[in-house]
C-alpha cells in the first residue's frame, strides 16, 4: 500500500511538470480575470506577488497587459516586483505605457518603477521600440497622460537622444517622433518640457513645424 501511494504522488508530480495544474495557476488566472479579490485571499493564503506562468512572465505584467488596474494595486501592496521582465514581456511600465493605461503608469510609477526602462540599465541594448518618452510620445494621438505623468516622474524629454547619438546610430529624439507621426499634443508637450530641437536634420525641423 505505502509502495502504491509513493507511486501515484510521483506520478501526480510528473504530470504536474509536464503541464497539470500549478498552485500558483488559479493566481494568475484572477490576475488576468481582474478578480482584485480573489487575488487579496490568495496573497493571504501565502501565494507569491511575483508568481509566474508558464512563459515566465509575471502576475503583475498579467495584470498590466489585461488593463486591471485594481489587481495592480493589489500586487503593488504586496510588493510585487515593478521592474520585472521576462523573454516573452516588457516591464509593467511599458506594457501599461504602450497601451495607454495612465491608470496603471500612475500606480506604477508610485511604487518607484523606474522611468528609464529595463532597456536603458546597464549592460542591456537599448530596446528597439527606444525608451518609455519615445513610446509614450507615438501613443499621444490618443492621450498624452502617459507622456505628462512620466515627465512628472523627471523622465527626460528628450529620451535617450542627444545630437550626438544622432551622429552614432541615426537616433530621433521623442520630439522628431511625435511629429513625424503627427501627434501635435505630444510635440507641445514635450516642447512645454524643454525637449530640444537642436541638431535636427532640416527634413526633421520641416516636418516638425508641420505638425504644429
Amino acid at each position: 500500500a505505502s509502495f502504491l501511494a509513493s507511486s501515484a504522488k510521483l506520478l501526480a508530480g510528473v504530470k504536474g511538470l509536464a503541464g497539470g495544474k500549478r498552485p500558483q495557476d488559479e493566481f494568475l488566472v484572477a490576475c488576468r480575470k481582474g478578480d482584485a479579490h480573489r487575488v487579496a485571499q490568495l496573497l493571504e493564503a501565502g501565494q507569491s506577488a511575483d508568481a509566474t506562468d508558464r512563459d515566465g512572465d509575471s502576475a503583475l505584467q498579467l495584470a498590466c497587459t489585461y488593463n486591471r488596474l485594481e489587481c495592480v494595486r493589489v500586487l503593488l501592496d504586496a510588493n510585487a516586483s515593478v521592474q520585472f521582465t521576462s523573454v516573452g514581456m516588457a516591464s509593467p511600465l511599458q506594457i501599461g505605457v504602450e497601451k495607454s493605461q495612465p491608470g496603471i503608469v500612475k500606480a506604477l510609477l508610485a511604487a518607484k518603477a523606474s522611468v528609464q526602462g529595463d532597456q536603458q540599465k546597464k549592460g542591456k541594448k537599448q530596446s528597439p521600440c527606444g525608451t518609455l518618452v519615445d513610446i509614450a510620445a507615438l501613443r499621444g494621438d490618443t492621450s498624452t497622460e502617459c507622456l505628462e505623468l512620466l515627465l512628472a516622474a523627471k523622465a527626460s524629454p528628450d529620451g535617450g537622444w542627444s545630437p550626438k547619438s544622432f551622429q552614432k546610430d541615426a537616433a530621433s529624439p521623442p520630439l522628431a517622433i511625435a511629429a513625424l507621426a503627427g501627434c501635435v499634443e505630444s510635440v507641445q508637450v514635450l516642447l512645454d518640457a524643454g525637449a530640444r530641437c537642436d541638431g535636427f536634420p532640416f527634413e526633421m525641423i520641416t516636418n516638425l513645424a508641420k505638425g504644429m
